[in-house]
This record gives structure tokens, C-alpha cells and sequence, in this order.
């Protein structure tokens, strides 16, 4: 009974068996008589995770590490807390010391590809998330950041790619729908992305990063009244909100790797409006009943689309 695997063994199975409090208890008590095993740090630091506690997790990881020759899975789990709390300098620290070690190593990738999303670093995060696909099924977040490191790059081939493995992996994530819907969006493809959106909007109506990607999709899917309800009651939700097009930004994508939620943020860039910029001026100036220039827009629009309806059904609204 007084030999240490055995109480560590012990831990470890009350850990298996979700008794958190027994396990800390046990591993509490293993310490006091031995506190530089690094294994029971390992497990203590285990058990604090399970109990959501991600500050204590990482003290407890730290002396894990320090009372062990390598604790490589020690430093991921300690990187991957630190990416939770946004010290990414220690999440840094931990992935470079990583990488130095094992070069291709799925995990250490993850960490660092996370890390150069962070950064707006997209090509040398596609890089390391690409060698973190084998971790995927385990954490498909790595496929979430790939998607988006393609996007911000352009590739939108490959971001739809790794967008729908994302949405296979975790369907009920609404962040990743929006991300595939508005990659869809800008290639086009409104039904598709309607259809992703969908589940996110009746899951939650007031999503309003979701229901502007929706409109979106209608304006290009010449449902131009349908779409004009939806900005309305987004106005409802947001009455300081204005409408913008749809654009091909980072902000497309949440910026905190662990934090999970998506930033809504405008991009600032005005050369990748999805659909065309002036229906949506013309929307925006009718909600803000500025009636001369909704009618100069779209008089505009319709000289320069001589061959669409659209401007002139906007004409005749306005």
C-alpha cells in the first residue's frame, strides 16, 4: 500500500473514472511525500483540467516539467493551456522548444500553426497545420485554422476543402458553418452555402454574423426582397449596425485560437465585395431614408449593368 506507483496507478484510475476530487486527493497527498515526482505533478495537472481550472492546471504542468528529463506531452498540454489564456509569448516558448525536438510532430505543429494565425502569420501557418492534419480527428480545430489560413491566402478551393472536413468533424459548431457559408459565398456557390447556414440560423435567429452571410447569399441568389428582410431585422437586433458586403478578410475567421468565438469585425478592405457593392450602398442608404442617394446609386449601377435587372428593379424601388 506505501509503494508509489502503486498510489500513482490508483490516481490514475480514479482519474479514468471521472472521481476528480478523489484523484486530487490522493495526488495531493502522493506530493506531500514526494513532490518532485513529475509524474503525480503530470496527473495533478490532468485533474485540474478536468475541473476547468486552467491557471492551476498550468502550475502544476510547470512543475511536471521541471521534475522530468524531456515532458515533451507535458509542454503540449501546458502550450495548449497557455493558448487558452492568450499568453502566447509562453505558448511560444513552449512550441519552439517543441519543434526543436521533433520538427514534424503533429501536435507541436498544431501549437505553432495556431500561434502564425494568431500572428496573421497565413503561409507558414498553413505550413504547420498541414503537418497537424493527423491530429485532426482529436483536434479539428486544426482544420478550422487551415481553412481560414487558405482564405486569408486566397486559395478558396482548399479553404471550402478543409472547411466542409471541419464541418464534418464538429457540424454543431457554428463558427465553422459560418466560415465554409462564406467561403461558399465568395465562390459563388449561394445554395451551398445557404444550405450550411442554415442549421446555425435555426439554432440561433439572432446570430447576426450568420444572418448578414445569409443576406448575402440571397442578394447573389437574386432574392433581393428576402435578403432585404433579413438586414431589416438585423437592424432590429443592432440598430447601430450597418450593412456591408460580404468581404474576403481575416475577420472572417475568429482571431483567438482557444477562445472560440469569431470575430465579426469589418476587414477594412474594399477590393473583394461579394455581391456587388452598390446594392448593398443602396440598401444601407434606404435604411438611413437618405432616398437621393439610394436613387443616385442605383441610377449608377444600372448605367454600368445595362443588361441586368437588378439595378433597375433597385431603381424603381428607390
Amino acid at each position: 500500500p506505501q509503494l508509489l506507483e502503486a498510489k500513482l496507478a490508483r490516481a490514475a484510475i480514479a482519474i479514468a473514472e471521472g472521481e476528480t476530487a478523489q484523484a486530487l486527493a490522493q495526488l495531493d497527498a502522493i506530493l506531500a511525500d514526494a513532490p518532485n515526482n513529475g509524474e503525480a505533478w503530470w496527473l495533478k495537472g490532468q485533474v485540474l483540467l478536468l475541473q476547468a481550472k486552467p491557471e492551476a492546471a498550468r502550475a502544476a504542468f510547470d512543475q511536471s516539467i521541471a521534475h522530468s528529463n524531456v515532458a515533451f506531452v507535458d509542454r503540449i498540454a501546458r502550450a495548449m493551456i497557455n493558448l487558452q489564456l492568450a499568453d502566447y509569448e509562453a505558448a511560444q516558448s513552449d512550441a519552439t522548444y517543441l519543434l526543436k525536438l521533433s520538427p514534424e510532430h503533429p501536435m507541436a505543429n498544431y501549437v505553432q500553426g495556431l500561434l502564425d494565425f494568431q500572428n496573421q502569420q497565413y503561409r507558414t501557418a498553413i505550413t504547420h497545420l498541414t503537418l497537424a492534419e493527423p491530429v485532426a480527428p482529436q483536434f479539428p480545430k486544426a482544420l478550422y485554422y487551415l481553412a481560414g489560413a487558405h482564405l486569408n491566402e486566397r486559395n478558396l478551393d482548399l479553404a471550402e476543402k478543409f472547411g466542409q472536413q471541419y464541418v464534418a468533424l464538429a457540424p454543431d459548431d457554428a463558427a465553422g458553418r459560418k466560415l465554409l457559408a462564406s467561403v461558399l459565398v465568395l465562390q459563388g456557390k449561394v445554395k451551398d452555402a445557404r444550405a450550411a447556414l442554415q442549421p446555425v440560423v435555426d439554432n440561433n435567429p439572432d446570430d447576426v454574423a450568420a444572418l448578414n452571410i445569409l443576406a448575402n447569399a440571397l442578394l447573389l441568389d437574386d432574392q433581393a426582397d428576402t435578403g432585404m428582410a433579413i438586414y431589416a431585422r438585423i437592424r432590429q437586433l443592432q440598430p447601430d449596425w450597418r450593412i456591408a458586403p460580404l468581404r474576403l478578410p481575416a475577420s472572417l475567421v475568429q482571431r483567438e485560437p482557444a477562445a472560440g468565438n469569431p470575430s465579426s469585425a469589418a476587414s477594412g478592405e474594399t477590393g473583394a465585395n461579394s455581391p456587388q457593392t452598390e446594392i448593398l450602398l443602396i440598401l444601407d442608404a434606404l435604411a438611413q431614408q437618405d432616398f437621393e442617394a439610394a436613387i443616385k446609386t442605383a441610377k449608377d449601377y444600372q448605367f454600368r449593368e445595362l443588361q441586368s435587372l437588378a439595378p433597375v428593379s433597385y431603381t424603381h424601388l428607390t
